[in-house]
């Protein structure tokens, strides 16, 4: 269980993280691609990377808040089956 709780934990902290460094080496992606397009960039072409960005910021924190929901679940199981004792 403690394996658990820590992988949990870990997770927790590291969903919203992962999220962000996706999206950051995602920017830093479209604006080399954008800086190396000879003709100005249509405004679809943006929006997609803008919305790929965003949308893994979205599931680092939905992985981040899951994970945080378990860890909780799983440690008042844990304090229940202690104190039942």
């Amino acid at each position: 269980m403690q394996k658990t709780t820590a992988f949990l934990s870990g997770l927790r902290l590291g969903g919203p993280l992962a999220g962000l460094v996706g999206a950051a080496c995602g920017g830093l992606l479209i604006a080399m691609s954008l800086a190396n397009m000879a003709a100005p960039a249509p405004m679809p072409l943006i929006a997609r990377g803008v919305a790929e960005a965003m949308m893994l910021i979205l599931l680092g924190l939905i992985c981040g808040a899951v994970a945080a929901i378990a860890n909780w679940a799983l440690e008042a199981r844990i304090d229940r089956v202690v104190l039942s004792d």
